[in-house]
């Protein structure tokens, strides 16, 4: 009951509480105990992103990105349909977009976003981690950019499963961005 629900820390006395509670799914299942998968709060445009797979199954991919009002914990705007871990949002390529990792495929996606911070078209497919690093099939856990602009995606086997890796394996991928080609280049 609990998979979609936002908790905030109070910083000065460390108290966790819940903040908000994202929509529930239409449908949950025993096959995805997985809810929030991905959060990403953008200082510039004052937004949080949550990433949930709520309502997703092994057959269909019912996961929403939602922006969400840090002041009331309001939904502003939301996709539907992709499943996704690692968020973070940029303006590196001349607009202000939100990358997302895909739990499901090795796909680095993005939109386009607004001033105020909401969706504004379609996801389109950036680049992939396929057949990168030393797994081949690594999903993006985290999302940022570095000081030069760098995308830098952590990778790590995902497979909707509970199973604990002995030890933390996560592969860094650093992509860099092309002006002339307008596309995302992998850096060795």
């Amino acid at each position: 009951e609990k998979q979609n629900t936002i908790y905030k820390v109070e910083g000065t006395t460390g108290e966790m509480k819940p903040f908000t509670d994202l929509p529930k799914a239409d449908s949950t299942t025993a096959e995805n105990v997985y809810g929030l998968l991905g959060l990403y709060y953008d200082c510039h445009a004052k937004k949080l992103y949550a990433a949930s797979v709520a309502g997703s199954t092994r057959d269909k991919e019912n996961g929403i990105v939602y922006v969400v009002d840090p002041a009331d914990g309001k939904v502003k705007d939301k996709i539907t349909g992709h499943d996704v871990m690692g968020l973070c949002a940029g303006g590196i390529t001349g607009e202000k977009r939100l990358y997302f990792g895909s739990s499901r495929s090795s796909d680095i996606f993005s939109v386009e976003l607004t001033k105020n911070g909401n969706f504004s078209g379609s996801p389109r497919k950036e680049f992939s981690l396929d057949m990168l690093g030393p797994r081949g099939d690594d999903k993006a856990r985290r999302i940022r950019f570095d000081k030069n602009g760098d995308l830098l995606i952590f990778g790590v086997e995902f497979n909707y499963n509970l199973t604990a890796p002995t030890e933390k394996q996560e592969t860094i991928y650093r992509f860099r961005y092309n002006e002339e080609d307008k596309k995302w280049n992998f850096v060795q």
